[in-house]
């Protein structure tokens, strides 16, 4: 059975990652028959990862709006298009389109992190977001999880009844746009410094302090360099710090970068660094990042926690032990080192949004058999 699936997203994709679940899955969806729809902030950059990544979904597009006025242009929008799915790229107040259901059809939600466990947050914001969070068990009919974390934790919030509609799905990457060439280059970069990336939001809990002060040791027993890629409320901060560290001459920021710029920057690393906290912020949480670095089979120097346990397994030689600098730096080193010889253990082709969307599909066809009825289907009035 097919249906028409609308994802409700918000905000601009340079800004706010969860729509990436819906640019992703567009293509793989419509490819199984699938008709697919996405709420979109008018912005620049929603408009050209669409072009690159989902020419195929149905864009239906909303201005910068308040909140209110902005979930009202959503429920309008969903009134028109009347899908059988809607399914909320992240469930808050700008995306407020349950309990009050403008449509007969089946609500999913997409959890992605635990923002009420995010202890750097006012603490009126996390009693908002634990709100929020406790809402959708009922609000809603299915259930996708980014992480093993946030599959078990709704799971345990759910009635035993309902455990088949709770579906982990991390996020993945799409092959012709992280690899338009085709198969990932083998070797190094040949002569000059080593090349380390790291790619994502700059923040102190997500560890950009870490990796620059990591690149002090490293520098001083290798040829390296840092190439920073993201934004993030701590920008001007880690750019101060890199100054202050003595790192202008061998880290680069480079902010923002669109998606068809990626292939070039990540192809061009020896190594990639994910730093992971043993915190449940970062245990429930799906670095995006994760998905992207494994397309191009470069050591992904990160610590044995959440996701990248269920990427790389247990015996893997590159974790470093959380919120330890000197051993981040140490396997950095050794990740830079073994590069030209080293073979990854995982199968890109694994984390492809395609791979996400035979499993999602098959979900659909087992948690909600032989419904919902397309709106149109119902008789009048149902």
């Amino acid at each position: 059975m097919t249906y028409h699936i609308a994802f409700v997203t918000t905000g601009d994709i340079e800004d706010i990652a969860t729509s990436k679940r819906a640019f992703g899955m567009a293509g793989p969806l419509t490819a199984v028959g699938h008709r697919v729809s996405i709420l979109l902030q008018e912005t620049p950059s929603n408009r050209a990862r669409l072009a690159l990544e989902a020419p195929m979904a149905e864009p239906h597009w909303f201005g910068a709006l308040s909140a209110g006025q902005e979930n009202r242009a959503k429920r309008k929008i969903l009134k028109e298009i009347s899908p059988d799915i809607v399914y909320v790229g992240s469930y808050g107040i700008r995306n407020l389109v349950c309990p009050a259901r403008p449509v007969r059809a089946r609500y999913l939600v997409e959890h992605s992190e635990l923002p009420s466990a995010i202890t750097n947050r006012p603490i009126t914001r996390r009693v908002l977001d634990f709100a929020l969070e406790r809402l959708t068990f009922g609000a809603f009919d299915g259930h996708v999880c980014a992480s093993v974390y946030l599959a078990e934790f709704v799971r345990g919030k759910l009635p035993e009844a309902r455990g088949g509609t709770v579906h982990y799905s991390p996020y993945a990457h799409t092959r012709s746009v992280m690899r338009p060439a085709g198969a990932p280059r083998r070797g190094g970069r040949g002569d000059g410094p080593k090349r380390l990336l790291y790619m994502g939001t700059l923040a102190p809990n997500y560890g950009i302090f870490h990796i620059l002060d990591a690149m002090t040791r490293l520098r001083r027993r290798m040829a390296v360099e840092l190439v920073v890629l993201g934004k993030g409320r701590a920008f001007d901060t880690a750019v101060a710090r890199a100054t202050e560290l003595g790192l202008d001459d061998v880290v680069t920021f480079k902010g923002y970068v669109p998606e068809d710029a990626l292939p070039g920057l990540l192809g061009e690393a020896d190594a990639f660094v994910a730093p992971i906290f043993d915190t449940v912020q970062d245990k429930a949480r799906c670095p995006s990042k994760l998905f992207m670095y494994v397309a191009f089979d470069r050591p992904v120097v990160t610590s044995d926690i959440g996701e990248a346990h269920q990427i790389f397994g247990p015996d893997y030689p590159y974790y470093f032990t959380p919120d330890d600098v000197p051993d981040m730096a140490a396997k950095l080193e050794v990740a830079l080192v073994e590069r030209a010889d080293w073979t990854p253990s995982w199968r890109a082709a694994d984390h492809e949004w395609q791979a996400r969307v035979t499993a999602f599909d098959a979900w659909l066809a087992t948690a909600f058999p032989g419904a919902p009825a397309p709106v149109s289907a119902q008789p009048k009035g149902a």
